[in-house]
């Protein structure tokens, strides 16, 4: 089966809501893979800077976490989440000891957006309030309990309505703002606006049971919370007896420079939601809480078929002993700020009275490119023309932002110094590429 007959297949047998994107974007089939190189079916050998959507962070078939799961599978396979193995005793011991809290719990889930509705399930039931506040820009999953803190509406839309019980604040640094002028404000007056919003007397107060948010949001572009941000946050939570949840699920695992995103902050969370990177490859997702909180969720309350799966728990165990020993998050930490400094660069060297700029957004090795031109329209255009001039120099990127005008970078932690500045010089002749496509750049 060639390229074309696997892309043919999928786009005839598989729904629009997938292969739409497939056959009209991606257009690449992956046959084979190993660190943060994929070669698709013919041999060609590609740089993979979308990591599986965030999930290798230890990189594509890393041995040890391959030998991992086939021991596991050789001694049991499956036994449903009423029957716990060896590899899930060691995998809860093991974050057990990652978690900042003194007496952690976990609740086992499989994908992000079932930890999500797992994690709002908890905190529902362990403040006995309905609501939750999110952020505009969030990205929390797409199933029905998890679009409701999703901001998109376009998600909602025919599928699910926006729940009286969910109420969405704007985040602090929003590029769907910055293109109407307004200015980012600090931490200082954002927590002051939050305040006089939330002390009215037409606001719930007394029915929110906590803020959910994310260290980075990548749907919107890889936007990073402001610094002391999250420590706002906390202090906000505190004040008005809510709990904070951290959605790590993209940010866990040492991908913006330390094992989680609100470390950065230098503070506890209520409630904190793993997945994606956790399994190696494979799906498990969790939620974590201190026992006081966990314990308010009764016998039978969520629970599903291949939640804590022994072979994904192997992985996962693995995966959590390369990330600490081979210290992949302060890894990502440095080649994140040699990626921010290479890329920036481009603009003096391509792009200088173009009318163009090149923002470089997010933290550690979750980063975007963000395509500022006169409008957003063709801030859209020029990143689709740069996103697959780089295909054409082999790298492989995923296009997301709230205008589709951001390059997102999110490849194992595993790259070196050499390796980001291979990526950075294919990166300057796709630019160059795309320079030359453009009859005109004065925007």
């Amino acid at each position: 089966m060639n390229k074309q007959t696997i892309i043919d297949v999928v786009t005839k047998l598989e729904s629009p809501s997938m292969a739409d994107i497939i056959c009209k974007e991606t257009k690449l089939d992956w046959e084979s893979s190993s660190g943060f190189r994929v070669w698709n079916e013919t041999g060609d050998e590609y740089l993979d800077l979308t990591a599986g959507s965030g999930v290798h962070n230890v990189g594509h078939n890393h041995p040890e976490v391959l030998t991992a799961i086939i021991q596991q599978l050789q001694s049991i396979s499956h036994t449903g989440w009423q029957f716990p193995t060896r590899s899930r005793a060691n995998l809860l011991e093991k974050l057990s000891n990652l978690v900042p809290f003194e007496q952690p719990q976990f609740l086992f889930t499989v994908t992000g957006s079932e930890a999500v509705e797992g994690a709002l399930k908890v905190a529902r039931m362990a403040k006995r309030r309905p609501a939750i506040l999110s952020f505009q820009g969030g990205f929390h999953g797409k199933t029905g309990g998890s679009l409701t803190v999703t901001a998109n509406p376009k998600l909602r839309a025919g599928v699910s309505s926006h729940a009286a019980d969910t109420i969405r604040l704007p985040f602090p640094d929003d590029d769907a703002l910055r293109v109407h002028g307004f200015k980012v404000p600090s931490v200082e007056e954002y927590l002051e606006w939050i305040k006089r919003f939330i002390i009215h007397p037409d606001f719930p107060i007394d029915q929110v049971a906590g803020i959910i948010v994310e260290p980075v949001q990548g749907s919107s572009g890889m936007t990073a919370a402001p610094p002391n941000f999250l420590k706002a946050l906390r202090q906000l939570t505190d004040e008005n007896d809510m709990l904070l949840i951290l959605d790590e699920i993209y940010t866990g695992m040492g991908r913006t420079g330390r094992l989680f995103g609100f470390q950065h902050d230098n503070i506890t969370p209520d409630i904190i939601i793993m997945g994606k990177a956790l399994g190696g490859g494979l799906p498990i997702s969790l939620v974590a809480a201190p026992s006081s909180i966990m314990q308010q969720v009764p016998a039978y309350k969520q629970t599903s078929t291949f939640s804590a799966h022994p072979v994904a728990c192997a992985a996962g165990v693995k995966v959590l002993e390369i990330l600490i020993q081979e210290s992949l998050p302060q890894n990502a930490l440095e080649r994140g700020e040699q990626f921010r400094s290479r890329l920036e660069a481009l603009n003096g060297e391509f792009l200088e009275n173009s009318g163009v700029h090149l923002v470089v957004t997010g933290r550690g090795l979750m980063l975007g490119v963000r395509i500022e031109a006169n409008t957003p329209a063709n801030s859209e255009r020029l990143a689709r023309q740069l996103n697959e001039h780089l295909k054409e120099q082999y790298v492989i990127c995923l296009l997301g932002g709230t205008f589709n005008n951001v390059i997102k970078i999110t490849p194992p932690l595993t790259l070196t110094s050499s390796d980001v500045d291979m990526i950075c010089n294919r990166f300057a002749l796709a630019i160059g590429k795309m320079i030359t496509q453009e009859s005109t750049l004065n925007y």
